[in-house]
């Protein structure tokens, strides 16, 4: 396994990805867009992807990830870790936040609760 910054011909098999988690709001149009304007990463093999990380920063103080996915076939074998370690890896000195449904994985690799999140959706 590899990791590397995302590239367009990634693109199908991410919204693929995010088809399989039921995270229907990345079925958006400007799915594109939103991964361009991120820190994009993937975990594969062979052309594969296994994993996705996708991030936030301000390259000092804090990354903030915005979702990782792995493919539900190769769950538990570290590719989750490696890729928080890997844009932790691009930042050294930044902490890194996030909002989690998955707190055990989370907790499991070094997080720990901080308060508790909150989300307004787009603008009515």
């Amino acid at each position: 396994m590899e990791i590397r910054k995302i590239e367009k011909k990634d693109y199908a098999q991410i919204k693929q990805l995010y088809q399989e988690e039921e995270w229907l709001s990345f079925q958006r149009e400007d799915f594109e867009l939103a991964i361009e304007h991120s820190i994009s990463l993937v975990a594969y093999e062979n052309d594969r992807i296994l994993g996705f990380l996708r991030a936030l920063s301000d390259g000092y103080i804090t990354i903030f990830i915005g979702e990782i996915i792995v493919r539900k076939d190769v769950r538990k074998q570290g590719i989750g870790k490696a890729l928080i370690a890997a844009v932790h890896s691009m930042y050294p000195t930044t902490r890194i936040d996030l909002i989690s449904e998955a707190d055990q994985f989370y907790q499991e690799n070094g997080f720990k609760k901080i308060g508790t999140g909150m989300r307004k959706l787009k603008q009515e």
